[in-house]
């Protein structure tokens, strides 16, 4: 994690280890190094490079974890439409993918999750001459032919709309970019912008690290901690008189060979009269509750389960799961939030555009009426799966049995619209939560008999 490999090296003087930790370096006034841990302050806010944001990101593998498997769950099912007929569908989803549109958004919502800022540029091809700070024509649009993702790095300036009477007071109305010799303004129309986090007054969003840095921190130390006891596990003891105690640098040298060779050696040399003897630590440390500790906390701040932050297979959800299905939720969440609007935005535009391949020419999205769904994001393992039909299946012979419902009525109801059992399990948390906790008990019931 370090971008300082001699950060992870301690500097042994008289049988102490120091550390300076992974993001921050100091030293006192009499030039000693001191750990910061000892100098934290609650409730800093850290403000980092881009240099710096990269340097994690390229070294930290958890890190790295939290930046990209959201972005990468909420885009991995993509998208489908409903509500127009199937040729229209099919040029609508190849448009999307010969632009390499789930890419590119993805993309965005890493570059927003790493960054605070997540960007698409739409390369609109227009009748006539135009300009980029100029909004998109929909009348004389052409095509769409391409869609790039970058980060806020690229971009200079926000300027928003400050009348506070407009109705688009607040929102950004041009981006400045900064150019080889000069900057140039782009309309917002022409960019695709995606944000989570902002705090009032300020343009710019809060990239995950500032909010992450201290836990980070704490996990850097404890890995580099916990090296340290493995190190420690058998503590090795001399008694000699074969060293003069008060030559310091004969000392030295005597105490880096020998560790040398007892560390890297299985057979030892020592003098007749010397003794060597194996300490290992008898002390019991809650090293897995302490662990844990930094896991929850972890989890809580990235808002992801730990089982998903180490890598969890994507989208299976077995019983009893409930960090996972609140995850899955949350990401189908941030889908309506945050992409929802600048996808349907995109399609519109392919839909004006008379060359796009879209539609026989121009089309007004308002007479096409489609219906954009996000893709299912998660599915159960079989036996879960198994378990709430049958539960299913004793409700509908309860309906029957009662005349509440007709067999056909169930048949419609379970069948008739080809909606999957996945589909119908588009429900509140709270009835999620009760059939994950009912097949949980029943299973246990089950294997307890």
């Amino acid at each position: 994690m370090s971008t300082e490999s001699k950060a992870r090296q301690p500097t042994r003087s008289v049988g102490m280890a120091y550390r300076t930790d992974f993001m921050e370096s100091s030293t006192s006034s009499k030039g000693t190094d001191k750990d910061p841990l000892s100098r934290q302050k609650s409730i800093t806010r850290h403000r980092f490079s881009d240099s710096m944001i990269s340097d994690v990101y390229a070294v930290n593998r958890m890190f790295a974890n939290i930046i990209d498997i959201p972005a990468e769950d909420a885009t991995r099912e993509w998208i489908s439409f409903d509500g127009i007929d199937g040729v229209l569908q099919e040029q609508i989803m190849n448009k999307l993918s010969n632009l390499g549109a789930q890419y590119n958004f993805q993309e965005a919502m890493k570059f927003e999750r790493l960054r605070g800022d997540g960007f698409i540029s739409i390369g609109a091809k227009q009748q006539g001459a135009f300009k980029i700070s100029d909004e998109i024509n929909k009348k004389k649009l052409l095509d769409i032919e391409y869609l790039h993702a970058f980060s806020g790095m690229k971009l200079m300036n926000y300027l928003e709309n400050e009348d506070i009477f407009s109705p688009d007071y607040g929102k950004v109305e041009y981006y400045e970019i900064q150019n080889e010799h000069n900057t140039k303004l782009v309309h917002n129309d022409r960019l695709i912008h995606i944000v989570t986090r902002r705090i009032e007054n300020e343009i710019r969003g809060i990239p995950m690290l500032e909010m992450l840095y201290d836990i980070l921190m704490v996990f850097d130390n404890a890995l580099w901690s916990t090296g340290q006891l493995m190190y420690s596990m058998v503590h090795k003891v001399l008694q000699t008189d074969g060293v003069d105690f008060s030559d310091k640098d004969l000392r030295g040298s005597m105490q880096n060979q020998l560790e040398f060779e007892f560390n890297t050696l299985s057979l030892a040399i020592i003098g007749k009269e010397d003794e060597l003897k194996y300490i290992s630590p008898s002390v019991s440390m809650p090293l897995k509750d302490m662990y844990d500790f930094l896991w929850e906390i972890l989890s809580c701040v990235s808002r992801m389960p730990k089982s998903h932050i180490i890598g969890q297979p994507q989208g299976t959800i077995t019983a009893g799961q409930f960090d996972s299905l609140n995850y899955y939720m949350r990401i189908a969440g941030m889908q309506e939030a945050y992409l929802r609007e600048p996808i349907e935005n995109l399609t519109d535009l392919l839909l004006f555009a008379k060359e796009s391949g879209v539609g026989p020419g121009s089309l007004d999205p308002n007479n096409v009426k489609y219906k954009m769904k996000f893709n299912p994001l998660w599915k159960l393992d079989a036996e879960t799966d198994a378990k709430i039909r049958k539960m299913n299946a004793e409700i509908d012979d309860m309906y029957i049995a009662n005349s509440t419902l007709s067999p056909k009525e169930v048949r419609k109801e379970r069948f008739g619209d080809g909606t999957s059992l996945i589909d119908k399990l588009d429900m509140s948390e709270e009835e999620l939560m009760k059939i994950a906790k009912e097949v949980k008990e029943a299973k246990e019931a089950m294997q307890n008999e």
